[in-house]
């Protein structure tokens, strides 16, 4: 049987693997909180597809709010989604070690055989 999901009770914690449906009504200023509320019903063990659906009333505040959200997003995807870091041309091994308060490892000795 489908189930389905309102986005307060996803960020609540809840784990709704049996979910096929989850639905927005009252928008958060945050889209990490809206994400984490569909992220829990696409839990392993999940079978059906998950349908994800925002009510936006016209000419309201949830429009801006709507609109606000979607600029957030675009402005992540672009300084943050996309960014990684090279921690090897950043920091060296025992700076990078040193940071955990650690002694990197010793590099593998070779042993030759004298023939």
């Amino acid at each position: 049987m489908r189930q389905c999901s309102i986005s307060r009770a996803g960020g609540q914690g809840l784990n709704l693997q049996n979910t096929s449906y989850v639905f927005h009504f009252d928008r958060w200023w945050n889209p990490a909180v809206e994400r984490q509320a569909e992220d829990r019903a696409h839990r392993l063990g999940q079978t059906f597809p998950v349908h994800v659906y925002r009510y936006i009333l016209e000419g309201n505040i949830e429009e801006r709010i709507d609109h606000v959200l979607r600029e957030k997003q675009l402005l992540f995807d672009e300084l943050v989604d996309g960014v990684s870091i090279d921690l090897k041309s950043a920091l060296t091994s025992e700076e990078l070690f040193g940071l955990f308060g650690l002694k990197p490892p010793e590099p593998a000795k070779t042993h030759r055989s004298g023939k």
